[in-house]
């Protein structure tokens, strides 16, 4: 199951999207199930907390209230710029980043940091390039696995589960001391 979470691209058109998401899953095939999950600028209030919409292997999750369950049922996330990939990274699950617009990106929004340098996975900047990640299972692969981990020590380390034991000794136990 492959988790679709795009960011918002405030020069685009009101509907039209980066990806063809008809297309993307009738490549990833019979056994995949692709979940959209649009931007919440594009979820109108009174559809949230319906039942997701499905259309064959797409699922428009995007008026789900609770986006870590998505998170959890999800196996892969296809994502860009959005900061979901934070959140998901926590998992330690397969992320492929997909970036056709990353000049403009750059140019319009900006950046903390080079996704395309420092990603939370495999990287495509082309449709045929994000087909290939996984065609080829190089989402799952030792190269993504490896800028997976790199990403999480960068960006997760406190992601750890002793987070609130880490403030409870600093704050109630030994307030004097550091963490």
């Amino acid at each position: 199951m492959v988790l679709y979470a795009p960011t918002h691209r405030e020069w685009l058109p009101v509907g039209k999207q980066v990806l063809d998401v008809e297309q993307l899953a009738e490549a990833l095939g019979p056994d995949s199930v692709l979940l959209v999950r649009a931007h919440y600028f594009y979820v109108p209030a009174a559809v949230a907390g319906r039942a997701p919409a499905r259309s064959g292997r797409i699922v428009d999750v995007s008026a789900h209230p609770v986006v870590e369950d998505l998170y959890l049922a999800a196996d892969v996330m296809l994502t860009d710029y959005s900061s979901a990939m934070f959140d998901y990274a926590v998992l330690d699950r397969p992320i492929v980043v997909f970036v056709p617009d990353w000049p403009v990106y750059q140019e319009l929004r900006g950046t903390y940091f080079d996704l395309t340098a420092e990603p939370p996975g495999s990287v495509a900047t082309d449709y045929r390039s994000l087909v290939e990640i996984f065609h080829r299972g190089a989402y799952a692969g030792a190269e993504a696995t490896s800028a997976r981990a790199a990403f999480r020590e960068k960006f997760c380390y406190l992601d750890d589960g002793g987070a609130a034991e880490r403030v409870v000794r600093k704050v109630f136990l030994n307030p004097g001391l550091t963490a």
